[in-house]
């Protein structure tokens, strides 16, 4: 398993009608390059969001002015109401193991969710890198998630 970058830019836009629609907490932009989600907070205000690049191999690098150009450049792509030049104030993180790529034959050192086996029995795992069936995404934490809950339901 290789380690692999996320790169967040954070948005706060001066006001609510600054900011882009309010499509609910997770919004996927299809085709999105270099970022592939909208986040929200529920309950934050519309005009706080974040941009979320998995993978961000390519934006590892690169200074955070043009990371935020790239970001805002893209929310006009997608949202052609939005002015790129808006006021906000963006903050840009970059982690640099965030997540993990799994290679040909990782599925082997992947554990089920829920009790490590031969493990202690007070220790429920999950989380992307589990074996859930499917990849090391957003959605497989969330899948991981439910499969451990219901395990540890029954338990």
């Amino acid at each position: 398993l290789r380690k692999s970058p996320i790169v967040t830019a954070y948005f706060s836009c001066e006001s609510s009608e600054d900011a882009i629609p309010d499509d609910g907490p997770i919004t996927s932009l299809v085709g999105g390059d270099p970022f592939h989600f909208v986040c929200r907070t529920p309950g934050a205000g519309r005009q706080h969001f974040a941009l979320l690049a998995g993978g961000a191999t390519s934006l590892a690098g690169r200074k955070v002015e043009a990371i935020e150009e790239d970001a805002r450049q893209q929310l006009a792509r997608h949202y052609p109401e939005f002015d790129a030049r808006v006021p906000a104030h963006v903050r840009i993180a970059k982690e640099a193991g965030a997540t993990i790529v799994p290679e040909s034959g990782s599925g082997a050192v992947r554990p089920s969710p829920g009790l490590l086996e031969g493990g202690p029995r007070n220790l429920h795992v999950c989380g992307d890198w589990t074996d859930c069936g499917l990849p090391s995404t957003l959605e497989g934490a969330a899948r991981s998630a439910d499969q451990m809950l219901r395990r540890f339901d029954r338990a």
